[in-house]
């Protein structure tokens, strides 16, 4: 029997007997699922109401961490009549089992990585859309599209402010490309608007916006709307950046290349002067540092390309990397490298309207992406244990306190830390510094390895130091080898640890732990997400190349 033909019985049996008929049917099918079919239809309810390829499904999952078969549950779904499948690679929910699921998946525990990660892999898509897509291009995007709709405008909440941009400037990308305008304009709008409400008027992302929007009544020949928008652009990124910023001379470039369509050729010649001016003395720099005569000595084989911590008082980690030397009679033809990590934790004061909180973690996930690159799993450790030394790390913690006071600002349009330097800072030491020893597990691909980190039982938040750990022995298969390593947390991970001026002493337990909860998921939601800690490394060079004269 189809889908289409229970679900007709199904509404005759509710005309006989009430609302209940429809509702009885799905909560018995619910209530027989395991665990991991529930979670698995959760995930599903969060896309649009729209075809589901299944490879974008997958990549949902892996950005939620879902570590079951995904097959297996997908077929027990369609089994029960949960889950329709259109094709080999497609799947669809009827618009009254997506509700009923998505109600469901709201009472599990499970529900905020599932959104994040649902957010993760359609921004991914989004990231991938190019300026001007080909025509092949379209047709492979053109499935994922009613669902990065349903991103921009169900779940921005679960976007973090390094993401929010993406998901307008694909859909814009994708219907500018086609020449659609009109239909590119709304996200474009909406582009800005959404990036001024939560990142506030002196933002970067406000200016990409800005210029976007131009560029798109640019196209359709609005000069007079674009011209404003390009010259907004132009100022903000001479107030964030510099005067010779790279993203200054594209602002000059564009409102240059307006002045040319309108014919304005006087006004058109000075600002590609100053575009070819920036651009030439940017080159310049670029260069230099590889001109000199020692410049195989500057060349080095790691190179930093990112690196990110949100809140340094709760966490920060570091890496480096050694590489494994090779005997002259080894026959190993691959190139590996020592990984090592420096993690510390502690407690981080956070400012909010009306007082502060404090929290620590009680767990969370350091994740690996590599690229070309792999750890076996024979080749993982994780050796070494938290520094014992307290007496160091109060004097360590005294001397932050005396010389810069480092909170985290509450602002959402500002999320990360902020220093305040000359003040002390009193709120970030504890009366009594324990190290609390982490239970750490590992999991994931050759690719995409991960460290599960739990305090033991009955034990407070994680602090102390861990330094200069082995995670394990990479496989270099091509070169350049791209390191990203993330810290990843979830609700749960997160625990309050103090409070000032938010509430009454006189509250009971069970209210505080309700408000607690609340507060954990106000720091997670925008925050914390989509990582805590990142670090990106790129290892080219082989030492002995970086070495030679």
């Amino acid at each position: 029997m189809m889908l289409e033909e229970i679900l007709l019985l199904l509404e005759q049996k509710q005309s006989q007997e009430g609302d209940s008929g429809t509702d009885v049917v799905l909560e018995l099918n619910w209530d027989c699922l395991q665990s991991s079919a529930q979670t698995m239809a959760a995930l599903l309810s969060l896309f649009a109401l729209a075809p589901m390829p299944w490879s974008l499904v997958s990549k949902a999952a892996r950005a939620a961490s879902l570590d079951f078969d995904l097959v297996v549950n997908r077929d027990i779904l369609v089994q029960k009549y949960l889950l329709q499948q259109l094709d080999d690679n497609t799947y669809q929910l009827q618009e009254r089992i997506r509700e009923f699921l998505s109600i469901k998946g709201e009472e599990l525990a499970d529900i905020e990585k599932l959104k994040w990660g649902f957010c993760s892999a359609i921004v991914a898509i989004a990231k991938d859309i190019p300026e001007t897509p080909t025509q092949s291009k379209i047709i492979e995007i053109t499935p994922a599209i009613p669902h990065l709709v349903e991103v921009v405008t169900n779940h921005n909440d679960y976007l973090n402010d390094e993401d929010l941009i993406w998901p307008f400037i694909g859909l814009g990308r994708f219907y500018q490309g086609q020449g659609a305008y009109e239909q590119a304009l709304p996200w474009y709008q909406q582009c800005l608007s959404t990036v001024r409400e939560r990142l506030g008027e002196e933002h970067l992302y406000v200016a990409s916006s800005l210029n976007n929007l131009a560029g798109l009544y640019w196209s359709q020949g609005r000069y007079q709307k674009a011209k404003p928008l390009f010259q907004e652009a132009l100022d903000l990124r001479k107030r964030l950046l510099s005067e010779e910023h790279p993203d200054v001379a594209d602002s000059l470039n564009n409102l240059g290349g307006l002045y040319k369509s309108q014919g304005r050729y006087q006004e058109t010649e000075p600002l590609h002067q100053q575009t070819a001016k920036l651009r030439k003395k940017h080159t310049i720099k670029l260069k230099k540092p590889l001109l000199g005569k020692q410049h195989r000595d500057v060349a080095k084989p790691l190179i930093l390309l990112f690196e990110e911590n949100k809140f340094p008082d709760c966490l920060t980690m570091e890496f480096k990397v050694e590489p494994v030397s090779t005997g002259i009679f080894s026959s190993r033809k691959i190139e590996q490298l020592k990984l090592y990590l420096t993690i510390q934790f502690n407690e981080q004061w956070v400012q909010m309207p009306f007082g502060r909180v404090s929290f620590g973690l009680k767990g969370g996930e350091l994740r690996l992406r590599l690229k070309n690159g792999k750890i076996p799993l024979a080749a993982r450790n994780f050796s070494g244990s938290f520094d014992p030394d307290v007496e160091k790390e109060r004097k360590q913690q005294e001397s932050k306190e005396n010389h810069s006071k480092v909170e985290a600002s509450w602002n959402k349009n500002q999320p990360g830390v902020k220093g305040n330097h000359g003040q002390k800072n009193t709120g970030g030491t504890t009366d009594e510094f324990q190290f609390i020893d982490p239970q750490i597990t590992t999991k994931g691909s050759e690719e995409t390895p991960a460290w599960v980190f739990e305090v033991k039982t009955g034990q407070p938040v994680f602090k102390g130091l861990l330094k200069e750990v082995e995670l394990g022995t990479i496989d270099v298969m091509a070169k350049p080898c791209y390191i990203e390593a993330t810290f990843e947390v979830f609700r749960p991970d997160v625990y309050l640890t103090g409070a000032e001026g938010l509430w009454s002493p006189e509250i009971s337990r069970e209210e505080r732990v309700v408000l607690d909860r609340k507060i954990a998921l106000l720091i997670l939601k925008h925050q914390l997400k989509p990582y805590l800690s990142k670090v990106v490394l790129k290892y080219d060079l082989s030492p002995r190349f970086a070495m030679s004269n």
